[in-house]
């Protein structure tokens, strides 16, 4: 299944993003074509898009849990904020427990939709080590201040593999991953891309966006 995320820091308006998935089985037979292209005819389709909208203006980290489903495609099992910003040592061991709790292979997608902490209170390790849980990398750069940054993983994911990235100064971010299951029936990730869009481009008609794999 395909997850995107897309989120822009304080820095680009009053921030904000949204996170998008296919819901439900992709056909992988001609059989599963037939009704694929049956439902579209007007029947009940089994293929979808699911998005959930990152609210401006709020601080912290967004968590959107997606449940995988077989051959791919996911369902939302929820969806909530981390205000990091406001309470950072009572929401850092909330968010802690948070992930010790998921299940392994648990697909998440966190973001951002304003600033994830304060200038004054950066985020302390705990909050990376959690992090590391969903398949960021070991030493990851700090999230800075009013910067768009997200990260698409799940639980037990190799530190590294996640798709993980921060934005820099007025830039939209925006991250892609495609989940898998295993010959075990394990999440895997199987592809992951990145683009970062200049805002000042996007105001000015310019084209210096920049795209890594």
């Amino acid at each position: 299944g395909a997850v995107a995320v897309e989120c822009y820091g304080r820095q680009a308006e009053r921030g904000g993003g949204w996170v998008s998935y296919v819901t439900g089985e992709a056909p992988s037979s001609a059989s599963d074509k037939g009704k694929k292209r049956k439902a579209a005819a007007g029947g009940a389709s089994t293929v979808g898009v699911g998005i959930v909208e990152l609210a401006p203006n709020t601080t912290g980290i967004w968590v959107t849990e997606l449940a995988v489903l077989g051959r791919g495609g996911f369902a939302l099992r929820g969806h909530q904020q981390f205000n990091l910003y406001k309470d950072l040592t009572g929401e850092t061991r909330r968010f802690g427990a948070y992930v010790e709790a998921l299940g392994a292979g648990q697909a998440v997608v966190v973001s951002i939709a304003d600033t994830a902490c304060a200038k004054s209170r950066p985020l302390g390790p705990k909050v990376y080590e959690a992090l590391g849980k969903l398949g960021a990398p070991t030493g990851m750069e700090p999230i800075a201040y009013r910067k768009a940054w997200a990260l698409v993983g799940f639980k037990g994911c190799p530190p590294g593999e996640a798709s993980c990235a921060m934005g820099k100064r007025s830039t939209l971010l925006r991250l892609e991953a495609t989940f898998g299951l295993d010959a075990g029936g394990k999440t895997v990730v199987l592809a992951k891309k990145e683009d970062q869009t200049s805002i000042i481009d996007v105001v000015t008609g310019g084209n210096q966006d920049r795209a890594m794999a």
